[in-house]
């Protein structure tokens, strides 16, 4: 399904073709996984939203913002609202041009429509290689908060400039992983995802992890077709056992480090050390110029996972958000009737944008 207005259209997911064809049009250093179709149609499918692509065009540039459209929990409001949110990952708008009057008229564009649909929120998490908070409006009425650092690691260095650049102690385990008996098997038939799935889930458990993170069977499945035509699956074995493994996505200048599972085995043994250094050689080896690594698990710089990938690089990419009320008086009364459903929550989650989306069942201690 293809909307056509002044300047602009909105493409569904469905709509596959269409919608990549916008983003092969960009400049190839705007282009990313995470942008495309079938990256948002992942999380479709996963229940998280209907997948749009906002597109405006005119001689002067393309800007594009990929979202998913989700309404609004009916519980709150008697009438049909929605609200907009990044999928999972990176997105965020990215456009040709750096023209300020065109930027400005872009994103007036996409307020315009956000109005139309009854849109009351959006969030947006930008994009740390694309950098793409540049692509705002002076003058937008999105707020953009520096949320905190990521790792990224280079990948036109050499392979020895690589390890040269790991520290003493990550260049120990994967020897150690190695010298144990470990071994890399790159599954390009993904027979083995099975194992993948099921060390993930059984990690996020140990982790007690929010329930977002454990993601449905129809996602593992659409993940799992997405590896096949834009990433990799490594594993990490011993005597045939899988004791680690990791999807890895991406294709053109950026990688991404995107799931990664290890048996608790493993992670006293380097194996997590070794899956993404091979996971790097393997994006090199691709032509990828720069892997994304993510972050921790909190704002602490000290957060063990932050620490973990720090071993791989010293160099950081700033993490933004974005958050946008397109609608005051919508969203006032949807906060109200939030806080009068949900009153212990008021204090500790007043900051969050779109906390009415929370139940009492969302919101144990470790959220």
């Amino acid at each position: 399904m293809t909307l056509v207005m002044s300047h602009c259209k909105i493409i569904s997911a469905s709509s596959n073709e269409e919608w990549d064809n916008e983003i092969a049009q960009l400049p190839a250093d705007l282009q990313d996984i995470h942008l495309t179709a079938r990256y948002h149609r992942m999380y479709e499918e996963n229940g998280d939203g209907e997948a749009r692509l906002f597109v405006y065009r005119t001689s002067v540039g393309q800007y594009v913002v990929p979202f998913l459209l989700r309404p609004v929990p009916s519980y709150l409001t008697p009438s049909a609202l929605f609200d907009i949110e990044s999928a999972y990952g990176y997105s965020g708008p990215v456009s040709s041009s750096l023209d300020a009057h065109f930027l400005r008229e872009a994103d007036q564009a996409f307020a315009e429509y956000c109005r139309d649909e009854k849109v009351v929120t959006e969030f947006v998490r930008f994009h740390p290689l694309l950098s793409n908070q540049r692509f705002l409006a002076a003058d937008s009425t999105m707020q953009v908060i520096h949320l905190r650092d990521y790792v990224a690691v280079d990948l036109t260095q050499s392979s020895d400039e690589r390890w040269e650049n790991y520290t003493p102690q990550n260049r120990n385990k994967i020897r150690k992983a190695e010298k144990a008996g470990y071994y890399i098997h790159h599954d390009r038939t993904l027979a083995s995802y099975d194992d993948f799935v099921r060390i993930y889930l059984e990690n996020m458990r140990q982790l007690k992890a929010a329930p977002q993170y454990y993601f449905s069977p129809a996602y593992f499945t659409a993940l799992r077709r997405l590896a096949l035509s834009d990433g990799a699956l490594l594993l990490v074995k011993q005597n045939e056992k899988v004791e680690g493994a990791a999807i890895f996505l991406g294709s053109g200048r950026w990688a991404h480090y995107f799931l990664s599972s290890v048996t608790p085995e493993g992670r006293r043994n380097g194996v997590g050390n070794l899956l993404l250094h091979e996971g790097l050689n393997l994006a090199a080896d691709r032509g990828c110029l720069s892997m994304h690594l993510g972050g921790g698990l909190s704002a602490d710089a000290h957060d063990p996972l932050l620490v973990f990938k720090q071993n791989f690089s010293r160099q950081s990419v700033p993490f933004y958000i974005g958050k946008r009320v397109h609608d005051a008086t919508g969203y006032h009364q949807l906060i109200s009737a939030w806080e009068e459903a949900v009153p212990e929550a008021k204090g500790k989650y007043g900051s969050i944008l779109q906390r009415y989306r929370w139940t009492k069942a969302d919101l144990p201690e470790t959220h």
